[in-house]
């Protein structure tokens, strides 16, 4: 007996049902498929993103002790550079300072070389002129001393009648003193620093060399200097 048309068509609707059902379940389970596959990408990716994030923090904060560490370093060099740009400074400085007080030192030096020079130069004038006195006093006292001589020979002629000379000159006693005089002057010449030499023997009083009699002329002395007197000889 063939089947009744509306059971049929109940059966092919449910078939295709069935079909459509089918069809939606192999979807579902490619989507199922595909979604799993993305979720291991994903994963995948996100662990791959979450360690490059940690080596880029990690590369950070190298980068960033790096940098505190250059830092520090600029800061020390530039502080390195400020001390010795201090320093030479203050070298500086001290160099001026150093050829300012060497300049000083030179002109200093100079002033005292010319000093000394007219020292010595007025030294060698001193002694000259001291020479020529010594020369002057010596040839007086030869020339006093012959004098003397020839007034002991003419007292001696004369049988010892005075001590005067007999043609108005120069007694023998004031000759001697006249001539320790001299040597006493030249002794205080040669010697300016021997100060212990006593006074020379005045002449006698009354006769026309006493010391008073020649207000113009001073005693001689015996460091060094002179008196006029000694001047116009020399």
């Amino acid at each position: 007996m063939a089947p009744s048309v509306p059971r049929t068509r109940a059966v092919a609707a449910l078939r295709m049902k069935q079909i459509a059902l089918d069809n939606q379940s192999r979807t579902i389970r490619r989507l199922r498929a595909k979604l799993e596959t993305e979720r291991r990408e994903s994963a995948a990716t996100k662990e791959g993103l979450e360690t490059k994030v940690s080596s880029l923090e990690r590369d950070l904060q190298i980068q960033r002790c790096d940098n505190h560490s250059l830092r520090n370093t600029v800061t020390l060099c530039h502080n390195a550079i400020d001390r010795r740009i201090s320093h030479l400074v203050e070298a500086k400085k001290e160099h001026r300072t150093n050829q300012a007080n060497k300049q000083q030192a030179r002109e200093s030096h100079l002033e005292c070389h010319h000093k000394l020079q007219a020292c010595i130069q007025e030294a060698e004038d001193t002694i000259q002129e001291q020479h020529l006195i010594i020369e002057a006093l010596v040839e007086e006292k030869s020339s006093l001393l012959q004098t003397i001589q020839g007034n002991r020979r003419s007292d001696s002629n004369n049988g010892g009648e005075g001590s005067s000379n007999s043609r108005g000159g120069l007694s023998r006693e004031h000759l001697m003193a006249i001539a320790t005089i001299v040597a006493t002057t030249i002794q205080g010449l040669v010697n300016p620093n021997n100060n212990q030499a006593p006074p020379p023997t005045p002449p006698p009083r009354g006769t026309k060399y006493y010391y008073e009699s020649f207000p113009k002329n001073k005693a001689p002395t015996f460091d060094g200097s002179h008196d006029s007197k000694l001047h116009s000889l020399g």
